[in-house]
């Protein structure tokens, strides 16, 4: 029987730890009783400071301008392939890109460009990186 009420008393003691966390990041609107200080309202009287606003902003353009540059060095190509294969779907037609090696050190892809039949339009060959 007392092993009951100590569990009952744990699960409730962890549920009020639970919502007490939810509270504070501004998952669960907060009761009469409960204290106003949430991560929101934190953050909030924090960015008011116009040096931090600044600064944040600085970071956040330094971080997109870094992150924007890394995707393009890393994806670029992946990226661009896609995007013509997107538009080559709205044109009605299939694009398909294969990369092959020819001489040794060398690398090449071929796009090949199939309209709505089957037909081959055009077949060529097109740098690795591009």
């Amino acid at each position: 029987m007392s092993c009951c009420i100590l569990a009952a008393l744990l699960i409730a003691h962890i549920m009020a730890v639970l919502r007490r966390w939810a509270v504070f990041l501004g998952l669960v609107p907060l009761r009469e009783y409960d204290d106003a200080d949430t991560l929101p309202s934190r953050m909030r009287a924090w960015s008011a400071r116009p040096n931090v606003r600044a600064t944040l902003g600085a970071l956040v353009a330094v971080e997109l301008l870094a992150g924007g540059t890394w995707v393009y060095a890393e994806h670029g190509t992946h990226l661009y392939r896609l995007g013509d294969q997107a538009y080559s779907a709205i044109r009605g037609e299939r694009v398909i890109y294969s990369e092959d090696c020819g001489k040794p050190g060398e690398r090449y892809a071929l796009r090949m460009v199939i309209d709505e039949s089957g037909r081959v339009i055009r077949n060529e060959r097109v740098s690795a990186q591009s």
